[in-house]
């Protein structure tokens, strides 16, 4: 708290003299400035604030595939196994879809890597790992933050005080959000402080090797006016190299002894042992180390503030943001994947072989009836064969077309993700007219 009320007297400070601050607050402590500062913008990401993942601008795609890889990397604390199964899905992505690219089609081309013929078993079996570190991607507020085009133009962040909410989305997903912010300073042309609230989540020590590509970012942005303010719990829990960063300025309240010998190391200082309440350490590389008395702030007098406290302010500042569809991608199915657009088209094919039996000519034609062309009949059948979906067999001199286990499991699914998407659609009409009644 004490290092929360020094950020926040520091914040008004610069305030008063009209610098420009974006706030990136990691668990939302630092909203009550609203209180103290009339013109502060809050936006809250995953219900009015949204990043799209796959928007490689102002990188190029090349460049910015590493970059997206390694910041998932270190975040989502992915093995190297994982690292390289991630490239290559996000390679394929922007090759099949461009930066239009939505969640649901990064899921579907992950899921497309088990079917690659060069797959190791090594890295077949940690495909499933990989879903599970990306699962926050596909529901709730976590999705909304990368699915959906900023309400606002992300250049106005770096314009006046603003701050965003980052404590409504997965605590590890807070980090890549926090970086992607960082990557769009570098289209800033006017100049900026940067407060990161926990530093330690962004720049951590021991996934160092992952984030060259944002240091580089940072240094960049720098020779464009952005500076980081950095808060952190300890010091020795930050990585040396944002230590190192030029023009970095770091706000401590607390030294153990790892912090004392880092401090010792980096700056020659071992005149500093404690810090005394009311206190604090402050870094730069312009100033060196100094000790500090900040005197306390007006903000932390306040409670942190409701949202509908936040939507009454920004609606005075005349700012009325609306609220991002909660994303909740649905699950996909074995024909979804397989065949995308053409699932459906399978789908009916299997069930009608569930009823009948069918050479593949009939086949062929049922296709052609649903609306196919005899080429893309056969392709298709083609397709669903080698998926093994369905396999040959001679019945009475006939050669037929057999269902297989995988193809009636695939039908129980997609019919079972039929009727949920119906179940809820009712449910959805019965609280529409609950309401209605209600308003009556």
């Amino acid at each position: 708290y004490d290092t929360i009320s020094t950020n926040l007297r520091l914040i008004e400070e610069r305030w008063e003299v009209g610098d420009n601050y974006l706030i990136l607050d990691y668990n939302g402590l630092y909203t009550r400035l609203m209180h103290v500062i009339p013109s502060l913008r809050v936006f809250r990401a995953g219900i009015d604030f949204s990043i799209r993942l796959f928007d490689h601008e102002p990188l190029d795609i090349e460049t910015y595939k590493h970059f997206l890889t390694n910041v998932m990397t270190a975040y989502l604390r992915l093995g190297n196994t994982e690292q390289r199964l991630l490239y290559t899905a996000i390679t394929e992505l922007y090759e099949r879809f461009g930066q239009r690219a939505s969640i649901l089609d990064f899921i579907i081309t992950i899921r497309d890597l088990e079917e690659t013929p060069t797959l190791t078993a090594q890295e077949y079996s940690k495909i499933d790992s990989l879903m599970r570190a990306i699962a926050p991607l596909l529901k709730g507020r976590t999705a909304t933050a990368f699915t959906h085009e900023p309400q606002i133009p992300l250049d106005s962040l770096f314009e006046g005080i603003n701050l965003i909410d980052l404590s409504r989305i997965a605590p590890e997903y807070r980090s890549i959000i926090a970086a992607l912010i960082l990557m769009k300073c570098l289209k800033v042309k006017k100049s900026c402080t940067i407060l990161i609230s926990e530093a330690q989540a962004l720049f951590p020590e021991d996934r160092d090797q992952f984030l060259t590509d944002l240091y580089t970012i940072i240094d960049k942005a720098h020779l464009k006016g952005i500076s980081l303010h950095i808060s952190s719990t300890t010091l020795s829990s930050l990585s040396s190299s944002i230590i190192n960063r030029i023009g970095l300025l770091l706000v401590h309240r607390t030294l153990n002894y790892q912090d004392l010998r880092l401090l010792s190391q980096l700056c020659h200082r071992y005149d500093i042992q404690e810090l005394y309440e009311g206190e604090t350490l402050i870094l730069s590389r312009s100033r060196g180390v100094i000790k500090v008395r900040v005197y306390a702030s007006r903000s932390q007098e306040f409670e942190v503030p409701t949202d509908n406290e936040i939507e009454e302010h920004m609606e005075k500042l005349g700012i009325r943001l609306t609220k991002l569809k909660e994303m909740e991608l649905p699950r996909i199915t074995l024909l979804e994947r397989d065949f995308r657009e053409y699932a459906e088209y399978v789908y009916k094919l299997l069930r009608a072989l569930t009823e009948q039996i069918m050479t593949r000519g009939e086949a062929i034609s049922l296709l052609k009836g649903e609306g196919l062309s005899t080429d893309i009949a056969s392709q298709l059948l083609d397709a669903t064969q080698i998926l093994g979906y369905l396999k040959e067999d001679y019945v009475s001199g006939r050669r037929i077309l057999v269902l297989t286990r995988k193809a009636v499991l695939a039908i129980d699914e997609y019919e079972a993700k039929v009727k949920a998407v119906e179940a809820r659609d009712i449910l959805k009409n019965i609280k529409g007219r609950g309401d209605e009644n209600g308003k009556g």
